[in-house]
């Protein structure tokens, strides 16, 4: 499913509840909207839009200032901007686009975020899985080569040493080669 929740700061209440319907009739779930800054900055910590959507001008400072900041919470920014076309910036999360804008447009890009950041999000899981699976394997190693000096093991036996260990304890390998890394570094090798 694409993600698709969407907060709005604008001055203009009417613009902005314009927008919301625009947004509602093409899938999108508005979470919130403000004509503040400040008040945008502290919804978006709360409720973690995929989208942000913003005017360049809020009551209470720009719309520039505060996609920049919020960039890092949402998965994407759009920024409409009577000065501005079609700019996209260095981190490419923060869309510019020059009001007065196409409906088509605005829909467009804001799918084109919405698939874009479900997608990074997705990788960005996967990442963080495979430096686990990276920081466990080097933790096994680490226990196996220890067990292999302390006991004069080949590597096989210092696996199944291990896998034991995990069995007896009811933990995964990765949770036994620490166990066993804390038991056995440091000189103690558990015998005397």
């Amino acid at each position: 499913m694409l993600s698709n929740r969407v907060y709005i700061a604008g001055q203009k209440a009417s613009f902005v509840a314009q927008l919301a319907a625009i947004l509602e009739r093409n899938g999108f779930v508005v979470v919130g909207s403000t004509d503040s800054a400040n008040e945008a900055k502290r919804r978006c910590t709360e409720l973690y839009p995929d989208i942000f959507l913003t005017m360049q001008r809020l009551r209470d400072g720009t719309g520039s200032e505060t996609a920049e900041i919020l960039q890092d919470i949402a998965q994407g920014v759009v920024l409409l901007d009577p000065d501005s076309a079609g700019l996209v910036t260095e981190s490419s999360s923060v869309v510019y686009l020059q009001m007065p804008v196409h409906q088509e447009i605005l829909v467009n890009t804001m799918n084109v975020l919405s698939r874009v950041g479900g997608r990074v999000h997705s990788l960005t899981d996967r990442i963080s899985e495979l430096e686990t699976s990276i920081r466990d394997q080097k933790q096994i190693n680490r226990a196996k080569g220890l067990v292999m000096q302390l006991f004069a093991m080949t590597e096989e036996e210092a696996y199944a040493f291990l896998r034991k260990v995990a069995m007896n304890r009811r933990v995964k390998i990765a949770e036994a080669a620490l166990i066993v890394l804390s038991e056995y570094e440091g000189g103690k090798d558990g015998r005397g």
